[in-house]
């Protein structure tokens, strides 16, 4: 049987020495019971991305089949960028690894933005929190304060922002309409948290000063709660991802 889960999990690649997935389906082809191992490495400097792992971790235990569908891309693809989805079935009578390529136009870009592409990740070193939220339903917004406090030992340096890598609502659709830096609405809008440091940074406990955002959702569903079920107070989910200039000890 086929999985047609959508791929949660993308990682990149670099065929720098062999043809790395060729490689890989040699040593399953030989070893079909015993599986084969991708190991990723990072650099020194760079976050081990923790997050994501327990993620992947999660995914498995959650899925009956124990396991999880990802997705591989080779970042030196010339001219556009080559996705291979990875799944196991036993379509063949043998539960095995199988891949496809697919091709995306256009390149890979850290952080998902160009502008962004220099700065350091920092969101396991953060927290992102939103205050004083309101609904007003006449508008159909939801408004706030958000504002960004270091939880490490280390000092975050600026430029300090957020990118808005998920938004969802079960009452609207949302759509961001103000306190972002660029005219994105949704996933890929940015805040900029810069100008509410004292210094530039953030040190070691310290917080930006709040940031004021408003959140219109779009055919909004009635509040009132059905029957006797609980009336919905979770309006906007909003995921992001904090980068720096650096975090340094």
């Amino acid at each position: 049987m086929t999985l047609q889960s959508p791929i949660r999990f993308l990682f990149r690649y670099r065929d720098l020495v062999a043809k790395t997935l060729d490689e890989h389906r040699a040593v399953l082809q030989a070893n079909p019971a015993k599986g084969c191992w991708w190991g990723w490495w990072k650099r020194p400097h760079e976050d081990a991305r923790q997050e994501v792992w327990d993620a992947i971790r999660a995914a498995i235990v959650a899925s009956p089949q124990g396991r999880t569908r990802i997705g591989l891309f080779d970042s030196g693809a010339p001219n556009n960028v080559a996705v291979h989805p990875v799944w196991i079935d036993n379509r063949d009578g043998v539960a095995q690894m199988w891949t496809t390529k697919i091709r995306v136009d256009g390149r890979a870009v850290a952080n998902g933005d160009a502008s962004l592409s220099s700065l350091t990740d920092v969101t396991g070193r953060v927290a992102l929190e939103l205050i004083n939220m309101s609904y007003d339903k006449q508008s159909s917004t939801v408004t706030g304060y958000a504002y960004v406090r270091n939880e490490s030992t280390d000092t975050i340096e600026g430029p300090i922002k957020a990118r808005v890598v998920e938004l969802t609502s079960a009452v609207g659709t949302p759509a961001i309409v103000s306190g972002v830096e660029n005219r994105m609405t949704g996933p890929g809008a940015v805040f900029d948290f810069t100008p509410l440091t004292s210094s530039g940074r953030l040190m070691p406990g310290a917080q930006t000063a709040p940031l004021k955002i408003s959140i219109r959702l779009a055919n909004p569903k009635s509040l009132a709660p059905e029957g006797r079920g609980a009336p919905t107070t979770t309006f906007v989910y909003l995921r992001t991802k904090v980068l720096a200039g650096k975090a340094s000890g």
